[in-house]
């Protein structure tokens, strides 16, 4: 536990793995410190957009994803990810496939045209 983060990123390389809503803003952190990631989007979110998050990135082969929180059954999934390594290795290998270069340059040219 740490009292005060001012950079969560900073300290994502510490973790073997991290279990996380599925905010775009937590997401992209995630990725691009290249970080192994369980993701329990929530429900209760304009559009549904942290379960939209969290399926585009199971599908892309880059983590785990929590649905539902019903029984115990969610701990064995958090303990089979924390302890496959392989899986580890395909997870970031995965995040660099589908990681955007430059995307707020790429945003910006956009924007301007």
């Amino acid at each position: 536990l740490y009292e005060k983060i001012d950079s969560l990123s900073s300290i994502f390389y510490k973790f073997q793995l991290i279990v996380s809503r599925a905010g775009a803003a937590t997401i992209t952190e995630l990725m691009l410190t290249n970080s192994v990631f369980v993701l329990i989007p929530s429900k209760n979110v304009s559009g549904n957009h942290q379960v939209l998050n969290a399926k585009y990135l199971e599908n892309s082969g880059v983590c785990k994803v929590i649905y539902d929180i019903v029984d115990m059954s969610y701990l064995n999934i958090i303990y089979e990810q924390f302890y496959d390594t392989k899986l580890h290795e395909e997870y970031r290998k995965n995040i660099k496939k589908i990681l955007v270069k430059d995307s707020l340059e790429k945003v910006i040219d956009l924007i301007e045209k």
